[in-house]
């Protein structure tokens, strides 16, 4: 996104493909806590990670601002939510269903 600033055509397709694909949690993310978790704590593992989102949600800003005040523009704020989404892009490679017992494979 930072790199198509320059082009308002390129940040509204950037924005589009962001939002396109942003609404997809909303079904993905209860079916995946069920499949990880299983249904009977379903709510409460669903609460959690809203609640880590809604940390999330004041956390990212926090830093963006500060690394705004530091230099000046938005650059290190994105370079920094890069990392920090590639870093979760492996955490989501790297987990593994638990092991239940007694569950069907």
């Amino acid at each position: 996104m930072y790199w198509a600033g320059a082009h308002v055509f390129a940040v509204y397709v950037m924005v589009f493909i962001v939002y396109f694909c942003y609404g997809a949690q909303a079904a993905v993310n209860p079916a995946a806590i069920t499949d990880f978790w299983g249904a009977r704590n379903a709510g409460a593992n669903y609460g959690l990670l809203f609640t880590a989102w809604g940390a999330a949600g004041i956390v990212g800003p926090t830093i963006g601002g500060v690394l705004f005040d530091r230099y000046k523009n938005y650059e290190a704020a994105f370079y920094a939510a890069s990392v920090l989404a590639a870093i979760a892009f492996a955490c989501e490679i790297a987990a593994r269903r638990p092991h239940h017992p007694g569950a069907v494979k």
